[in-house]
């Protein structure tokens, strides 16, 4: 019974320990693939590791995991809250996420078929641009829902 109790407790509190966001100076392990800044003057940096850091201006990084696979681009939306990543394996996965900070919560996940070349956010943060090595080009993604855009007018 005692062997029971203090292995729950154990359990409890390295989950706990493990749950949370690690602050600290510690840089990614890997490369960086891709930086960008934020509205409020922070940095986000994301790498190979599938981790995300947002640096501060006294050099301490907020480091959430993200992904099991190689970030390869980060970017920040106008709205102060939202992130949007690009994760790859190099071969057949090629997802596009958005993600809000605050809450380290997805927002949505989208699957692409074709290379993704390059991610950004529109001026108002109200589409996802999405630059890919295919025929069509650029493909337009609500911000908020991930349906691709037909029209964009």
């Amino acid at each position: 019974m005692k062997k029971t109790f203090f292995a729950t407790i154990y359990t409890f509190i390295t989950l706990s320990i493990f749950a949370q966001n690690l602050i600290s100076t510690q840089p990614h392990y890997g490369k960086v693939n891709s930086g960008t800044f934020a509205v409020d003057g922070s940095f986000y940096t994301a790498g190979e590791d599938g981790f995300v850091i947002k640096w501060t201006s006294d050099n301490q990084g907020e480091h959430y995991q993200i992904s099991d696979l190689d970030i390869k681009r980060i970017v920040a939306s106008p709205n102060g809250t939202d992130i949007a990543i690009y994760e790859t394996d190099g071969y057949t996965i090629n997802r596009i996420s958005v993600w809000n900070w605050k809450t380290k919560k997805r927002i949505f996940v989208k699957r692409i078929t074709d290379a993704i070349t390059d991610i950004n956010f529109s001026e108002k943060g109200t589409w996802l641009i999405v630059g890919t090595n295919s025929v069509e080009g650029v493909i337009f993604l609500n911000a908020k829902t991930g349906t691709i855009v037909r029209n964009k007018v």
